[in-house]
């Protein structure tokens, strides 16, 4: 009997919208997802496979980290399977506390622009940056 959270297929698309990102951490996998939404992992495997069509967004992104001096965008890397929870559970309202750099708000916001469907309401401080590039002290 196979099992229902198995490793997802889409590796390559994954790897490569990783390094597009420039966070080789940034490995999806359908597993948890399936896990947490009471779901087949076959089921969600195509719409993380849909991250490829991302790169030309998350290379942007990645080069105005590197312009505004950030190395890294989070502790939590899981954008990928941010995207594909929206994608998957089409909610009409997502509530994201901590904007940070924006990497999930620009996932989530791909995944309601994909879905035709959404709002993302975001809520964080402001942050008084000290000069036009972001110090180590500086990174939220």
């Amino acid at each position: 009997m196979a099992s229902r959270h198995r490793t997802a297929p889409v590796l390559p698309a994954i790897r490569k919208a990783a390094h597009e990102l420039g966070d080789r951490r940034a490995a999806a996998g359908s597993g948890w997802i399936a896990r947490m939404v009471g779901a087949d992992s076959r089921r969600l495997d195509p719409l993380l496979g849909e991250v490829d069509r991302l790169r030309p967004y998350l290379r942007e992104i990645h080069r105005r980290h590197l312009e505004g001096g950030r190395t890294g965008y989070a502790q939590f890397r899981a954008p990928f399977e941010l995207y594909a929870l929206v994608r998957f559970l089409r909610p009409r309202h997502i509530i994201e506390t901590g904007v940070s750099s924006g990497v999930s708000s620009a996932h989530f916001l791909l995944g309601i622009r994909r879905n035709r469907t959404g709002r993302l309401h975001s809520i964080d401080r402001p942050i008084e940056q000290r000069s036009a590039r972001f110090g180590p002290a500086d990174s939220p």
